[in-house]
């Protein structure tokens, strides 16, 4: 691995793989339907079809304008999306080269796995409205079905918020 901030993408997927947990078995949910809370009171919420759920990280609130949270004096959000493709469909434009044909810039790309299912782990960067955002996606999913979640958050917040991203 080459990473210009190994730390940043290595507290991603550690914040998030410990986020992820086993919802019950076989309930249909839509994307952000509250489950019941594991002990500690963190806010959950689930994926329908994965067995998967996820928590809100400290200091964000409900967005009312995406499946996800917000932190307004930031400038960060994360986007929850389920989106009705193969996951090798999905992702087979998650390369540098496609990626830049959007604005955006790939600084890291690793293959992980989430609850058993295939996954990539990006860190990539836009700018926007005079502000470089850095992104940070996790997608997974299986031959019917991708999920992703996405953390955006301005550059110049990374050690601000890595903690709780």
């Amino acid at each position: 691995m080459n990473y210009r901030y190994p730390w940043r993408v290595a507290t991603f997927i550690a914040s998030w793989a410990c986020l992820l947990a086993i919802a019950p078995a076989g309930q249909a949910v839509p994307l952000l339907q509250k489950v019941a809370d594991p002990p500690g009171g963190a806010k959950t919420f689930a994926f329908p079809g994965a067995s998967l759920r996820i928590a809100r990280p400290a200091g964000f609130t409900s967005s009312k304008q995406f499946d996800g949270w917000e932190q307004e004096a930031s400038g960060a959000s994360v986007m929850l999306t389920r989106i009705p493709g193969p996951y090798a469909e999905v992702t087979k434009g998650f390369d540098a080269e496609t990626l830049k044909s959007r604005g955006m810039t790939l600084r890291a790309r690793e293959k992980v796995t989430v609850d058993g299912l295939p996954g990539l782990l990006l860190d990539v960067t836009q700018t926007g409205y005079g502000t470089t955002y850095a992104k940070w996606i996790l997608a997974f999913g299986d031959a019917t079905q991708t999920f992703m979640v996405m953390a955006s958050f301005p550059v110049d917040r990374t050690k601000a918020l890595a903690a709780s991203l």
